[in-house]
């Protein structure tokens, strides 16, 4: 059918535009204008196109959930005054923006069952540019490459927040079109599990330059992982690294298991030296916890928490996603925008106790999907994804949901794709 066959485009040019985040306005000095991810406008078109295909209702509970949890929390504090947006925006913003990525997860559930060859490419070709992009900016880092004015001074600017020291050796962060290299470290690894767990499934065939596009977007998800030296992706590529050597210890690729295993100890000792040096950073905090890792998030859950007291109505529907810089507001030390950088306790606050258990019989629902499909690296594989997105700024991504429906699909009909295209 047309409809189907214009809409499978349409995602396919959402895949390929998933790296497009707000950063792009930074970027080319369009930071006035207000900033919708292209891959959720395309992903709702082609929703639309396909008749709405919402074949797991899990997510579409915890949808209802979180508009009356900003319903509610309307009442419990009105929008801070320096936000600078209609209060109406404040309040529901973040349901909407649930809804589209909720509307994405659909939309690639169908596809990943009608065409999974390819969404799988297109997510490669994906990966590879986006890649390839950030290669040329972090060399542009160096002035070793023109770039437009904007954006040699964004890229300015961005040096003096994302950089690691290792001993006397300061080494940039590569992000890519993302604001941040945890949120392109999380892209990044989204796809990395998704390319892995392909390849080394008996039960996916493919053919030659298929799976050379996707050894192709697997070194480049590695490698953008790797080089984004966030701690949070860099554990999550440890738990996957591990699952990987307990389940092929017992088989006969044993080169497999010796590369996942070198990947495991140079991380181990990474992550280690890493966590040291910023708990010795955070050893001089003297109260205001602004700038800081471990201690400004450590204020975070303890403030945060402290709102369910303040608000006891909040414990079961959460003071309403996105809420919480206007009750931090008020402590002096951050701005309206802020957020609590902890995903399990934005998810306790901002959802609250009914919430966090639509949240986790989601998660629960699509763990025994991947249990079934990819056995122990299946369930290790979506305990990476959410140990990659738990310490984000904000955890709503089009790459983690689209990894969290490739998990989710058990079942290929390429028989369906034939018939409707």
């Amino acid at each position: 059918m047309a409809r189907i066959r214009l809409a499978k485009w349409l995602y396919g040019l959402g895949l390929l535009l998933m790296p497009l985040s707000y950063a792009t306005r930074e970027i080319f000095g369009l930071a006035g204008i207000t900033w919708v991810d292209p891959t959720l406008i395309l992903g709702l078109a082609a929703f639309l196109l396909l008749g709405a295909p919402m074949e797991e209702k899990a997510p579409l509970w915890l949808i209802g959930f979180t508009f009356l949890s900003a319903f509610i929390g309307m009442f419990l504090m009105p929008a801070s005054l320096d936000r600078e947006k209609a209060a109406l925006y404040v309040y529901y913003v973040e349901p909407i923006r649930l809804t589209l990525n909720v509307i994405w997860f659909w939309v690639s559930l169908f596809f990943l069952k009608l065409s999974r060859k390819f969404v799988l490419r297109g997510l490669a070709v994906c990966v590879v540019w986006e890649f390839s992009i950030a290669c040329y900016l972090y060399l542009a880092f160096f002035d070793l490459v023109p770039v437009p004015e904007t954006a040699k001074l964004y890229l300015e600017i961005y040096k003096t927040r994302q950089v690691v020291s290792w001993g006397d050796l300061s080494i940039y962060r590569m992000a890519g079109t993302f604001i941040e290299s945890p949120l392109f470290g999380l892209f990044m690894f989204s796809s990395f599990v998704i390319f892995t767990l392909t390849l080394s499934s008996v039960r996916d065939k493919h053919g030659r330059w298929a799976r050379m596009w996707m050894i192709a977007g697997g070194v480049c998800a590695f490698l953008g992982t790797v080089a984004s030296l966030s701690d949070q992706t860099l554990l999550a590529l440890l738990a996957l690294g591990l699952t990987f050597v307990l389940v092929r210890r017992r088989s006969n690729k044993v080169a497999q298991t010796l590369v996942w295993a070198g990947v495991v100890v140079a991380l181990v000792f990474y992550v280690a030296h890493a966590e040291a040096t910023r708990w010795e950073s955070d050893s001089y905090y003297t109260g205001d916890p602004m700038g800081t890792s471990i201690s400004e998030r450590s204020f975070h859950a303890r403030y945060g928490l402290g709102l369910l007291i303040e608000q006891p109505a909040s414990v079961f529907t959460g003071i309403g996603p996105g809420r919480y810089g206007d009750y931090a507001v008020r402590t002096g030390y951050f701005p309206s925008t802020v957020t609590t950088q902890f995903t399990a306790i934005d998810w306790v606050v901002e959802y609250g106790v009914l919430g966090v258990s639509l949240i986790c019989w989601w998660l629960f629902r699509i763990g025994s999907h991947a249990a079934a499909r990819f056995g122990v690296l299946g369930v290790g594989a979506l305990a990476a994804l959410v140990i990659a997105n738990m310490f984000q700024a904000n955890w709503v991504w089009e790459s983690w949901f689209l990894a969290l429906a490739f998990l989710h699909t058990t079942v290929y009909t390429p028989a369906l794709e034939s018939a409707k295209t």
